[in-house]
């Protein structure tokens, strides 16, 4: 039984980077906000298009290696240096192939990677650093995830067509660790190991650095065979949202949180994220687009 919990619907996105809450409200703007306590706000900021955005709505934020917080709109890229934001789009970089930018990823190497493309668009990557930009075209399956980039030991991988790749330089090649049948609708490389974990047509897959894979199904214990979103948390449990509810996954171990279930009954969770601060604290992007904030302790989940 769980000691206590905290709920809040709030209409808005929320995505997390180096200390900061970074929040969107739908067509209100960004907001930072700083928690002193897990359950205290002590200072926020507000910027609109009347600051140098060039649309309130924002899909992705992420911060470089050299502190700069970048934001992926539908009008362009922007790079926020704590005053002034400067944007990215087909006007002052036409390498650019669209102003549609989607997902963000920060490089080791001081560069950024970022996507353009969407519905009726094709996939574009690009790698900027230093005031230059390298494209790399991709062909879009309706029926496919694209892209999702994100690290893995230190090397970009993305998905296209349930297919996993990797960027060798100068060309993105197969990941051999991860077999075509598998057939990648999401997945998310866990920075703390070897691990990569996906899902599929056939449930949840962990495939570790020497290839070894370990499916996660309905007969272990998922609601769901077919995943919406993956997080991994603080105390390494893998996190599965579905229409059905929530699992999560520790020591190969598939559990159902009966508490948090509970609080999601009628609602959909497509995105799941947590507190970096506090590993108590999770976050769950409902299918309204409104967000459950939720404070538990975790350890005395009923299962």
């Amino acid at each position: 039984m769980s000691k206590g919990f905290f709920v809040s619907f709030i209409k808005t996105t929320l995505l997390y980077d180096k200390g900061f809450d970074w929040l969107y409200n739908f067509n209100r703007g960004l907001f930072s906000i700083c928690f002193c306590s897990r359950d205290t706000w002590f200072s926020h900021r507000h910027w609109t298009v009347d600051d140098g955005l060039p649309i309130n709505e924002v899909n992705w934020i992420k911060q470089d290696t050299e502190g700069y917080i970048w934001f992926s709109t539908y009008e362009g890229l922007v790079r926020f240096d704590g005053k002034t934001f400067s944007v990215f789009n087909t006007s002052n970089f036409p390498q650019l192939k669209s102003n549609r930018f989607e997902w963000i990823v920060p490089d080791p190497s001081g560069g950024i990677w970022f996507v353009t493309g969407g519905i009726n668009q094709k996939d574009y990557l690009y790698f900027y650093k230093k005031g230059e930009i390298k494209v790399f075209e991709f062909e879009r399956n309706a029926d496919s995830l694209n892209m999702l980039p994100q690290l893995y030991n230190g090397k970009l991988i993305v998905l296209n067509n349930y297919r996993v790749y990797q960027f060798t330089g100068p060309a993105f090649t197969p990941l051999e660790l991860i077999p075509a049948y598998l057939r990648v609708r999401r997945m998310i490389a866990d920075s703390n190991s070897d691990e990569i974990w996906t899902t599929t047509d056939a449930g949840v897959v962990r495939i570790d650095g020497k290839g070894t894979i370990k499916s996660f199904t309905t007969k272990d214990g998922l609601l769901n065979n077919h995943s919406n979103s993956l997080h991994i948390d603080f105390l390494k449990r893998v996190w599965v949202s579905s229409q059905e509810g929530v699992n999560y996954i520790q020591n190969d171990t598939v559990y159902t949180p009966e508490i948090l279930n509970n609080i999601l009954k009628n609602h959909t969770a497509f995105r799941i994220a947590g507190d970096r601060s506090d590993p108590n604290r999770m976050i769950f992007k409902l299918k309204d687009d409104s967000l459950l904030f939720l404070l538990l302790l975790m350890e005395d989940l009923d299962c």
